[in-house]
């Protein structure tokens, strides 16, 4: 989805529209629910030397 579509204008003049608005934000927020931005089943990184590992990994790709 673009982000610039945050800023459509919505115009709801009838009660179907309204139920379509209604249903679409309800699946919206339920598919969101199923696809989290982070996984919280990884610790975080905290051994120095994999760090390191890693970012000299990204470092050398550029």
């Amino acid at each position: 989805m673009a982000t610039s579509s945050i800023f459509t204008e919505v115009r709801i003049d009838t009660p179907e529209r309204l139920a379509a608005f209604s249903k679409a934000l309800a699946k919206a927020e339920k598919d969101a629910e199923l696809h989290p931005a982070v996984s919280a089943e990884k610790a975080p990184l905290t051994d120095m030397a994999k760090l390191r590992k890693i970012m000299a990994k990204r470092m050398t790709e550029k």
